[in-house]
């Protein structure tokens, strides 16, 4: 039976309360994110140090991860330059294509790549790529009117699969 693409395999509070290390020797060595809301606020250029740290961290464990987005390059390429990361910009998700182009770009296969995101259409990318999913909490209340419509959809895809954060 194939996995529900509307339910995540773990919920996390941030991407700071993911266990790096137990991926890691789950055979994950690819990490693919997404950005507003996720690891920054929605349009917010600053990278705070935490950020570049965790990112630090993770090449040292030997990671290899990159940014996937519905943003334009003007957006994700800024971000991915400090935290020098690849990127992938007008995924087009909850579709799995920007997925998929990240792989292949990684050269890495599913079962070796996790995706974090904030939003039900990034499970559901990742989800559809076949990919180890997980879904964090947004770190920010302010969103484009068009993520806020797809909040209240994502509410009752929450309550019907009984999903809970951890």
């Amino acid at each position: 039976m194939s996995k529900n693409p509307f339910r995540p395999d773990e919920t996390k509070n941030t991407v700071y309360d993911i266990d790096y290390d137990e991926l890691y020797l789950k055979g994950i060595d690819c990490l693919i994110f997404d950005l507003d809301n996720t690891l920054l606020p929605q349009d917010d250029m600053d990278v705070p140090v935490k950020v570049k740290s965790l990112f630090e961290a993770l090449f040292a464990k030997g990671f290899d991860t990159m940014l996937v987005s519905n943003n334009g390059e003007g957006r994700i390429k800024p971000v991915a330059d400090i935290l020098d990361t690849d990127y992938i910009a007008k995924a087009a998700k909850p579709l799995p294509g920007g997925i998929i182009k990240a792989m292949k770009n990684l050269e890495t296969k599913p079962k070796n790549t996790v995706l974090v995101g904030d939003q039900l259409s990034d499970v559901m990318a990742g989800n559809l790529a076949g990919l180890y999913t997980i879904w964090v909490k947004p770190i920010s209340v302010n969103e484009h009117f068009g993520t806020k419509i797809k909040r209240g959809f994502e509410r009752m895809v929450i309550r019907l699969l009984n999903i809970r954060w951890d």
